[in-house]
């Protein structure tokens, strides 16, 4: 028996406790949650930063972010391709990066090489590469990374803003080296060196993979960071070849 003056310390019935559990996120809350944490990882504190880089509808945009609209997959390939990483990673969780031209780590100085880089202003090299000569001694030369190059991989040049975007971490200003893996199949998302016919030009550009034809061939999009520059769709195998696919950039400093 308890006076008025101690506490009751009682437990209530069992069937009147009420147990609070975490309501479990959705596949739509959690793409979303990747979406942003892609977004903060790129650089961009606020959505709003991001959809100013990119030309993008906020509104829009608040609603993928916030889980309120399902993310469709043209949408998922423009915010990867923004933000650096794979669609794996957005839709599953699995894996951030699949090309390592995105990782800020690999756009370091050039400061050793006895490559000289090949301008991409110079066609010539690059239509004797597309028909099997090689174009550079099989030399080694060592990379900054203390590694050893083959002959397999070349040092091309940049030479105009096509690939230069503000505030995108994989942007690739003119002036930059870029090495080059040659005959290396290119994956979405890849920046490739292309070989395109009907504009008489080698370019780096983002490769981006259409849908593949009757006859078999994939239908690819060689897309510029810099929206200045236009979209070019390749529909034919005659129209480009991808000579190879980039493995690091280096910015302008000093090259021996």
């Amino acid at each position: 028996m308890r006076t008025k003056s101690e506490p009751d310390t009682t437990l209530p019935a069992m069937g009147k406790l009420r147990v609070m559990t975490e309501k479990p996120k959705t596949d739509r809350e959690e793409i979303a949650g990747r979406l942003a944490e892609a977004r903060i990882a790129a650089g961009y504190r606020y959505a709003v930063d991001a959809c100013r880089a990119f030309g993008w509808s906020y509104a829009a945009y608040s609603k993928y972010e916030n889980g309120q609209r399902p993310l469709p997959a043209e949408k998922a390939i423009e915010f990867a391709l923004a933000y650096a990483v794979t669609l794996d990673y957005l839709y599953f969780g699995k894996g951030k990066n699949s090309n390592e031209v995105g990782r800020n780590k690999d756009i370091v100085p050039l400061q050793v090489a006895a490559l000289a880089p090949i301008p991409l202003m110079h066609i010539e090299p690059f239509e004797e590469l597309a028909a099997g000569h090689p174009i550079i001694p099989a030399q080694d030369f060592q990379a900054p990374n203390g590694g050893r190059r083959n002959g397999k991989e070349i040092l091309v040049l940049t030479f105009d803003q096509a690939m230069a975007a503000p505030g995108n971490r994989r942007s690739i200003e003119a002036g930059a080296k870029v090495l080059i893996k040659i005959g290396k199949k290119p994956i979405p998302s890849n920046i490739v060196l292309a070989l395109v016919r009907d504009e008489q030009a080698a370019m780096l550009r983002c490769y981006h993979e259409v849908e593949r034809a009757r006859d078999g061939f994939v239908v690819y999009d060689l897309i510029p960071f810099n929206p200045a520059f236009r979209t070019i769709r390749i529909g034919r195998p005659e129209q480009a070849i991808i000579l190879g696919v980039a493995e690091t950039v280096y910015q302008e400093q000093r090259l021996l």
